[in-house]
């Protein structure tokens, strides 16, 4: 009786202050704290409701959830109990930013092997691969030269100290090293019907059904631009090379 008593006290009480109740039967809620009051809406059991904290003996004010304010026997409402407090809560889990790992070091290709050679005729040597650049030097007929790196029709040379671009037919290129110059490309070719690095298909005989299927390879013959020399070019190369003059007349038309 005496925890009973005890468990009424501290309910009554707290309806004396502010907070959220529910009801545990249907009732009516009054205008007035009074039996005969005027009923202002019926209320059903488990309806929650807040107390205003105002009382009366043996009733409490409260206000409904759509605003409406009434009286209600404090024997009817009961607080509800805070909430308690979540003690198997888990720590926030961390968002660990995964990272990409790191992209392996590119492989670089294996460099050219540097050649050797010389140039047959007063040259000059170009900033870049074109004649609108900057000259670096002018190289005299025969300066020799390193070659380190070829981009047909160019060649980036190492020569008197200077690095610079030089056209592949203004170079020729020292016995054994791999490489010709332009106009030598030429000669070659008139000698062996081959041009070095790929099989030549000048002395393949053509019947005549080949002859009328034949077409023009536009991409090889723009090939002849990369191997293009100046008269001037191809005499330096002639007396480089020790070659004779001969001049041979054009065959008569059959």
């Amino acid at each position: 009786m005496k925890y009973l008593a005890f468990a009424l006290a501290a309910s009554l009480s707290a309806l004396a202050t502010a907070d959220e109740a529910t009801v545990t039967q249907v009732t009516e809620l009054k205008a007035t704290p009074a039996k005969d009051g005027k009923s202002v809406v019926k209320i059903f059991a488990r309806t929650q409701v807040d107390t205003t904290g105002k009382r009366q003996p043996g009733w409490v004010e409260v206000k409904l959830k759509d605003g409406k304010t009434g009286w209600l026997s404090d024997k009817l409402v009961v607080v509800n109990p805070p909430p308690l407090a979540k003690t198997d809560a888990r720590p926030e889990a961390k968002v660990v930013e995964a990272k990409a790992a790191p992209a392996p070091p590119p492989v670089a290709a294996p460099a050219a092997r540097p050649r050797k050679g010389r140039v047959v005729t007063q040259v000059r040597l170009q900033a870049g691969p074109a004649r609108d650049t900057k000259v670096v030097a002018t190289l005299p007929a025969n300066t020799e030269l390193t070659v380190i790196k070829q981009e047909d029709p160019w060649v980036q040379v190492i020569a008197m100290n200077q690095q610079g671009w030089l056209k592949l037919p203004e170079v020729h290129f020292s016995t054994g090293q791999g490489g010709d110059s332009g106009v030598g490309k030429v000669f070659q070719v008139m000698q062996t019907g081959k041009s070095g690095s790929e099989a030549g298909t000048a002395g393949k005989a053509l019947d005549p059904e080949g002859f009328k299927s034949a077409v023009h390879d536009y991409k090889e013959l723009a090939k002849l631009d990369q191997v293009d020399a100046s008269e001037s070019e191809a005499r330096a190369f002639a007396r480089g090379a020790r070659l004779q003059q001969r001049r041979i007349d054009y065959l008569e038309a059959r």
